[in-house]
């Protein structure tokens, strides 16, 4: 049964811990140190962009490993840091709780899909959290360590912001939770309750 230990350590402390995160991001600014960091103002671009690591083997294999949040990223029309006019693209900056200007060109950056599809297996932390604990922590420090790569990636390419892939590693342990919560039997108690006497009126049937 789900009691407030739970929640407090699967909801309210990781909630805490992203808020925290993006806060810290808005704070710092390190949307755009970051990217700065990984800008040449001299070249115009992000030398990372089509490099052989970060682009076809990084990128573009991710790219076939994992296809989805395709239509979330239509939806907040966010636009990618090489996009930016401060990292030599054509459009202003515009926040996701901004008021996006009508002329500008759909953006498709947010939130991170490379980032989120390794964040997704955090799936595996709920599938193995009650009868393999240990196997629980290593599948959840393995989801976090690819995500982070991932993200990693896209940030030395100017395709994504750092708070980006915060969000998406939100996203995705929000969703896997609740997948966890709507499909684990065992959070019903009262149905496998009904379940047992089924089985054992049928044994004694037999």
């Amino acid at each position: 049964m789900v009691d407030a230990a739970f929640w407090r350590t699967h909801l309210w402390l990781p909630l805490l811990v992203f808020c925290l995160a993006l806060a810290g991001v808005s704070a710092l600014g390190l949307d755009f140190r970051v990217a700065d960091a990984w800008y040449s103002a001299s070249a115009g671009k992000f030398p990372a962009r089509d490099a052989h690591l970060t682009k076809i083997v990084l990128h573009d294999g991710g790219n076939r490993l994992i296809h989805f949040i395709a239509i979330g990223k239509q939806l907040t029309n966010m636009d990618c840091p090489w996009a930016v006019t401060r990292f030599g693209g054509d459009r202003p900056y515009v926040s996701l709780f901004s008021d996006r200007p009508g002329n500008l060109p759909r953006g498709g950056c947010f939130p991170g899909a490379h980032s989120s599809g390794a964040f997704a297996l955090f799936a595996f932390y709920f599938v193995w959290r009650r009868k393999n604990p240990r196997r629980a922590r290593v599948a959840l420090a393995c989801a976090a360590a690819l995500g982070t790569v991932y993200a990693a990636t896209q940030w030395v390419r100017g395709a994504h912001f750092v708070s980006h892939d915060i969000w998406a590693a939100m996203l995705a342990w929000l969703v896997c939770l609740g997948c966890y919560l709507m499909f684990d039997r065992k959070m019903w108690p009262q149905e496998n309750d009904a379940g047992e006497t089924q089985s054992l009126a049928a044994m004694a049937g037999n």
